[in-house]
């Protein structure tokens, strides 16, 4: 808190008043992610430091506290600029083919799984077990009949004009840091997502605690492995002492979950390989935090698939399966060496 104090105070200076997200965006002087995120949403942190201009409801707080968490990072420009323009025009209705038009015009996908997906993050569908009880009552968006429009709720909080400031500076900034990402295709390589943001951006119905997905899960013809090469002594999943690693840029050696055969029902997925999409997510270390560095797609190497056993942390042996997978595109030069040397 006090490093994000004196970087808040130094841009204060610099600009002559009160800086906003957009202006440590724009200034590239700190990630607004990382203040907004300090006290659940930027109104929370000028709050505990005693510079917020007025004061805003709880309700509305969890509003700022869902865009924070949910959509402040950019990676999809959709929730974006929909509730832009539903903010600047409250009583807008939208038809899902209206939605989808207004989606298109703007170069976005515009498919219909990426529509009910827009519409599950806002109306808070998506969300499930701990994120659904926190946002809880935050919900944006609401079918009314046939069409999509505010919520009376939120509707009620745009009457506070402060309110109004903080949430577009919000939504602004995520749209500027959305250029970073392709929005010409769910997922970019080399940025970096959460494992809830994946499974939203793959258009998957709900979201999946992070437990249950563990290092990897399908859904439909999307296969998702996430990967954390050093795994130190308390890793989470250490029932087992992985051994996942970087061969080269092309290639990553990797390890199902155990007990697994070759006639476990993800091998045989994994060995049937044309009919899924299988993305590599991948993080040096868990001092990262949750975000893990999304490599690409990726093929196994079918002559390398192995049944073997390793021991688990009781020393049991159970059976497990490893095979070498080769992506499509290699690892671009500076993040391979970063993941795959230490500092």
């Amino acid at each position: 808190m006090i490093e994000l104090k004196k970087s808040y105070e130094l841009l204060k200076n610099r600009l002559g008043r009160i800086p906003y997200l957009r202006d440590f965006e724009e200034q590239q002087t700190l990630d607004p992610v990382l203040i907004a995120g300090k006290k659940h949403n930027y109104y929370g942190f000028l709050d505990a430091i005693k510079e917020s201009e007025r004061e805003i409801t709880k309700k509305a707080s969890g509003y700022l506290t869902f865009v924070t968490r949910e959509l402040l990072t950019g990676i999809r420009r959709h929730e974006l600029i929909l509730m832009l323009k539903l903010i600047n025009e409250p009583n807008k209705l939208f038809t899902i083919a209206e939605l989808k038009q207004f989606f298109y015009d703007r170069g976005l996908l515009n498919d219909e799984e990426t529509i009910n997906s827009v519409i599950s993050t806002l109306d808070l569908s998506f969300f499930t077990s701990q994120e659904a009880k926190v946002y809880k009552g935050s919900e944006i968006i609401e079918f009314q009949g046939e069409e999509i429009g505010l919520t009376a709720e939120f509707k009620e909080a745009l009457k506070n004009e402060y309110f109004v400031k903080l949430m577009k500076d919000t939504l602004i900034t995520g749209k500027l840091k959305s250029k970073l990402f392709d929005q010409t295709t769910p997922l970019t390589r080399f940025q970096k997502y959460r494992r809830k943001d994946v499974i939203r951006l793959l258009k998957w119905e709900q979201q999946m605690i992070n437990q249950n997905i563990g290092g990897y899960t399908d859904f439909n013809d999307q296969f998702v492995i996430f990967v954390t090469l050093e795994k130190g002594d308390d890793f989470a999943g250490a029932q087992m002492a992985y051994e996942d690693e970087l061969l080269d840029a092309s290639t990553m050696k990797w390890f199902t979950k155990a007990p697994r055969t070759l006639n476990s029902p993800e091998v045989i997925k994994l060995k049937n390989s044309d009919n899924y999409d299988i993305h590599v997510f991948v993080k040096k270390s868990d001092d990262e935090g949750s975000d893990f560095y999304y490599l690409g797609k990726v093929e196994p190497k079918l002559d390398t698939i192995t049944q073997l056993e390793k021991p688990d942390s009781k020393g049991h042996m159970k059976k497990v399966v490893e095979m070498q997978l080769e992506f499509l595109n290699p690892i671009e030069t500076r993040l391979y060496r970063y993941l795959q040397f230490s500092n």
